[in-house]
């Protein structure tokens, strides 16, 4: 009866220590999104592995002033909606960057990402 009870005591001493057992580290790298409203408002995504995909948000209607600040306002908030979706997947906003166009009215923001 010992001998089981002993034998019981260091399967289970095992299978604990199975648990704190390390895992193997998640892939991890770099992420970049980009919001671009020239030609048109776009979302480019480029993954850890260099794929990339382009998300075309709302053409532009050019002409009016409302228009253009309308589809630059529909470009932002689908720059949140996909940082957030990235940030639900395990990713983090490293840094981000704007760099706007003094002369017309054209800008580019860039996200890093980090796993």
């Amino acid at each position: 009866m010992k001998k089981m009870f002993l034998f019981a005591a260091l399967a289970l001493v095992a299978a604990g220590s199975w648990a704190f057992y390390p895992k193997a580290a998640e892939p991890g790298g770099y992420m970049m999104v980009v919001g671009s409203n020239y030609p048109d408002n776009v979302i480019i995504t480029i993954g850890p592995s260099g794929e990339t995909t382009t998300q075309i948000i709302d053409p532009k209607t050019y002409g009016k002033a409302t228009k253009l600040a309308a589809a630059n306002i529909e470009l932002h908030k689908a720059e949140v909606r996909k940082i957030n979706e990235l940030k639900l997947a395990g990713w983090k906003v490293t840094s981000m960057s704007a760099h706007p166009n003094a002369y017309v009215a054209f800008f580019e923001e860039v996200y890093l990402l980090e796993k």
